[in-house]
């Protein structure tokens, strides 16, 4: 069975938030209908991970998880306790999906944000073909692929780009993006895939880590 495995780090209000909605007491509001607690992640095969906190007006809320194709179909899910902070994982087919979330570190002097994502083994070699390139008939081309897109808890997210040209082999960089489409800063270029993509953007180190997927 194949794994893919994402860690996504929640704030500390958002744990706070679903806590109180999933031990709400007698006296204690209840969740409003129109505002879910959603978490969302990507996987390199187009799947995304949905966990959700809902209520349905009769009880505390709950939470559950859903995996949803490239078409936003759910295609499996999971009903969940009245924790939030665990590893979840859904099985479809003969792949294993996890999501383990993680409480985002108390502020310092130093922030560093970072996500993990696993990426398979077809998907590292097509890379790696065309940073290895020599000869025109195997260059990439003037294209520019998303190995991965991954949306940190403030909204900004993280590309890693497959940057190809006619001329000469492709390069990897990273961009980090705000929530309305801003690029806000860019790694330099490199000829290897797999590692820590870091860019760092008003006293926050935004990093990416890329790694191979385990047997």
């Amino acid at each position: 069975m194949t794994t893919y495995a994402k860690t996504h780090h929640v704030h500390p209000d958002i744990i706070r938030k679903v806590h109180g909605y999933t031990h709400r007491k007698p006296d204690d509001p209840w969740q409003p209908a129109d505002d879910p607690v959603r978490i969302e992640t990507g996987f390199p095969d187009g799947t995304t991970m949905r966990i959700e906190c809902t209520e349905d007006g009769q009880r505390p809320s709950h939470l559950r998880a859903e995996l949803l194709n490239g078409d936003d179909e759910v295609i499996a899910s999971v009903r969940g306790g009245r924790e939030l902070m665990i590893e979840w994982a859904i099985c479809h087919g003969d792949r294993k999906y996890v999501t383990q979330l993680r409480q985002l570190p108390v502020p310092t002097d130093e922030i560093i944000i970072q996500k993990i994502v696993t990426l398979d083994d077809a998907c590292i070699a097509r890379a790696q073909r065309f940073l290895e390139s020599v000869s025109v008939d195997d260059f990439q081309g003037d294209e520019t692929e998303t190995i991965t897109d991954e949306e940190f808890y403030d909204g900004k997210h993280m590309a890693v780009r497959l940057c190809g040209s006619s001329v000469h082999g492709s390069v990897v960089n990273a961009v980090l993006i705000s929530p309305d489409g801003t690029e806000l800063g860019t790694t330099d270029s490199h000829l290897f895939l797999l590692g820590t993509w870091t860019v760092r953007h008003a006293g926050t180190d935004y990093q990416v880590l890329l790694r191979r997927e385990l047997p």
